[in-house]
Formats: C-alpha cells, structure tokens, sequence
C-alpha cells in the first residue's frame, strides 16, 4: 500500500449484506492482518466518514 495516497477499497460488508465501496487512505494506524478465522482483514481510513473501518474478506483495492 502507498502510504496518503487515495484509493477505493470494494469489499462485502456483512452489515450491510451487499458489496460496498469506499473511499480511503493509507495512514501510520492502518493495518493487515488474519483474523482467528484465517480471514484476511485491512484497518483502512474512511474518508468519507473520517474514521477507521476494517474490512474482512476478500477485497478489492484501485487507485485513483
């Protein structure tokens, strides 16, 4: 990942039960991980609502 540079991540959310996308940034608190499931998780910055979120699954990344 390229650290303050903008992209959209696209992913299924299971809140929502739909595949939704996101507009994002890279920052020093984001991170990669394997959930207890050995789910692939990313804690990216939301900015549209200015905070952190994590997306577990597969996902898609472009940037802009």
């Amino acid at each position: 990942m390229i650290k303050n540079k903008t992209f959209y991540i696209t992913y299924f959310a299971t809140k929502h039960k739909a595949f939704i996308t996101r507009k994002a940034k890279w920052t020093d608190d984001c991170k990669t991980w394997l959930s207890k499931n050995n789910k692939p998780c990313m804690t990216y910055y939301d900015l549209d609502a200015d905070a952190y979120r994590t997306a577990v699954g597969n996902l898609r990344v472009k940037y802009e």
